[in-house]
């Protein structure tokens, strides 16, 4: 009887403790040291992209959305310096694993304190908003489609998983604001993703190819393509954004922040 008088009170005060640490209102504004400069005017200027659309962010919405920019270009470098295809499938099938279960915390040999924190607080969001589902499968596609880029040595082959990884990248945000890839944010956001996928391809190659990230020295004939289609397909987008003007403007200041390097 004593035994459970003293288990009682501590089991309770442990589940509120472990209920206030999964709580939503935990989730602080994320910290931009260390973020490039790419990202962090993909969070200042998204508003030009929605309000085309009519749609209004609200701050708790506008929070979740800057947690998950932080997020991709921390996991995005952290995956890019391993060097081993099994480091990185270990890695990110841990992150997989950890964002479908109940565990609090992940840790990974792989990873470092920092990154594991910020995807804490994702998997906050992700448990708040109830979009699991939705998330991880477009986390596991961009997985798939980044891991597929470095082994190929065909063009088309590559363009198309640069095409896929772009895809699967704007459904994490697209979740997060509760829009379908099918409404007419959704489907320009995500030919937006495709284009930019592309258009950094064109900047990075060189580089990418120095790295590891794909496997074969960029030619000028897939520079040629790359160029094709980032006109192509950036005009028609220009063409049906609701404002031509603010768009041009827009995609304008993100070439200029690509050139300099994100």
């Amino acid at each position: 009887m004593l035994i459970y008088q003293f288990y009682l009170p501590y089991t309770i005060f442990g589940t509120v403790l472990r209920e206030k640490a999964w709580s939503i209102d935990t989730v602080q504004p994320p910290s931009w040291e260390g973020v490039r400069g790419i990202y962090k005017k993909l969070s200042e200027e998204f508003h030009v992209l929605t309000k085309a659309y009519n749609i209004n962010i609200d701050a708790q919405t506008k929070l979740h959305l800057d947690h998950l920019i932080v997020v991709i270009d921390e996991v995005d470098y952290c995956i890019d310096e391993l060097p081993k295809h099994a480091q990185r499938v270990s890695v990110t099938d841990s992150l997989l694993e950890y964002l479908s279960n109940n565990q609090e915390n992940w840790e990974h040999n792989g990873v470092p304190y920092t990154l594991a924190a910020k995807i804490k607080n994702i998997k906050k969001i992700v448990n708040h908003e109830r979009i699991q589902l939705e998330f991880i499968g477009a986390a596991r596609a961009i997985f798939y489609n980044t891991e597929a880029k470095r082994h190929t040595k065909d063009h088309n082959e590559l363009i198309e998983y640069i095409l896929k990884e772009g895809e699967a990248t704007a459904g994490l945000p697209l979740s997060i604001l509760k829009l379908s890839a099918k409404e007419p944010f959704g489907q320009f956001f995500t030919k937006l993703c495709m284009i930019m996928g592309l258009a950094d391809l064109i900047i990075d190659a060189r580089e990418d190819y120095k790295t590891g990230c794909i496997a074969f020295r960029p030619t000028f004939k897939l520079y040629c393509k790359l160029i094709y289609l980032v006109t192509k397909e950036g005009a028609n987008l220009l063409w049906h954004f609701p404002r031509k003007f603010s768009f041009l403007l827009y995609c304008i200041r993100f070439t200029f922040a690509l050139i300099k390097g994100g």
